[in-house]
């Protein structure tokens, strides 16, 4: 769908936005007074069709009560025939005089507008449509069918803990190289896809994405076509924010025989202090066919904190656990070992 110039006019609209954005928008909110305002988006082609393979850009203006509005940040979403909805496709920061610019090479006709989300200070707003036509040969290639995969390293996480959203594209299970994906995302089925970024992909038609999701999130990839390749959308897959979450630390790595260590940790809920809970300390040696067991339990304090202090006699592995509550699901941190000497 779109080139690398694409990311780049994006990049080049930011810096500029950058650059003058704080003194401008200081000005518009000197003269309209306490938000938030009402804003209007305008969008312009400077082409109205192009062959395949052909770049076109898409402009914008971003303005409030007539003055130009720099420094937000507005998505540009486009819409193949026979799509149900517009998806963002990616971004850009209006410059000092409100404008945006975004290069494309559509595959295909397609319609695009620009979308401002609205924050504190504007309301959000969006353009009207504009069709960039794509001029299709008398005698035209047929553009072979392509495929996107798409899964997830870890389905549930911590709170901003990290993940990452992966994919391949193929054709005809050959893989399509240094082709831009996009990454949505959405809070909900009922939620609009909102633009995260774009990648291209690899040697083996692979992209990952790294990602912290701060509340259940779902994802999907999107390739927007090319003028020998149709375009192809992923599945969509969630990743479920975990309520409760247990870090572990010891006081030392390695101790002498006989000698204590503190295994501590922090339990929490929704990433605030979960206190007065019980949280168990299981261990087990280190080789053999060992498994681990309970060792002890105590309760979490006001900062949701626990410790315990262990004896080790050879090296061993230890971890926290929560158990699973009316109130609460179950949790468990990482395993630490402690080494003797």
């Amino acid at each position: 769908m779109f080139s690398s110039l694409f990311c780049r006019s994006a990049v080049v609209v930011a810096l500029t936005a950058g650059a003058t954005s704080l003194v401008a928008a200081g000005a518009v909110g000197t003269a309209l007074g306490a938000g938030p305002h009402s804003t209007s988006l305008a969008i312009r082609t400077a082409h109205a069709a192009v062959k395949p393979g052909g770049t076109d850009t898409i402009r914008g203006d971003l303005r409030v009560a007539g003055q130009a509005l720099p420094g937000k940040t507005v998505t540009l979403e486009a819409r193949l025939a026979g799509d149900a909805a517009f998806l963002p496709v990616a971004t850009a920061v209006s410059g000092p005089a409100g404008g945006v610019a975004l290069k494309i090479t559509p595959a295909e006709t397609t319609r695009y507008r620009w979308v401002f989300a609205g924050d504190s200070a504007d309301n959000a707003s969006h353009s009207g449509v504009a069709t960039v036509k794509v001029r299709i040969p008398q005698h035209a290639a047929t553009r072979l069918p392509a495929s996107l995969s798409i899964r997830l390293a870890h389905p549930v996480v911590n709170v901003a803990g990290a993940d990452a959203v992966s994919g391949r594209l193929l054709s005809h299970r050959a893989p399509l190289r240094q082709k831009m994906i996009v990454l949505l995302s959405r809070a909900n089925s009922s939620a609009p896809w909102s633009f995260v970024r774009v990648k291209a992909t690899g040697g083996n038609g692979g992209v990952s994405f790294a990602v912290k999701p701060v509340a259940d999130t779902q994802y999907r990839l999107l390739f927007q076509g090319t003028v020998n390749f149709r375009s192809a959308r992923s599945a969509v897959v969630h990743v479920a924010i975990r309520a409760t979450a247990l870090s572990i630390a010891t006081s030392a790595a390695k101790v002498p025989s006989g000698a204590s260590a503190a295994v501590s940790g922090v339990l929490t809920d929704h990433g605030t202090a979960y206190a007065g809970q019980s949280v168990q300390l299981w261990g087990k040696p280190v080789g053999g066919n060992h498994t681990f067991a309970a060792l002890a339990s105590t309760t979490s304090g006001v900062d949701g904190g626990v410790s315990f202090t262990v004896t080790p006699t050879r090296a061993m592995r230890y971890y926290l656990y929560f158990p699973r509550t009316a109130d609460a699901p179950a949790a468990r941190s990482v395993a630490r070992t402690i080494a003797v000497s």
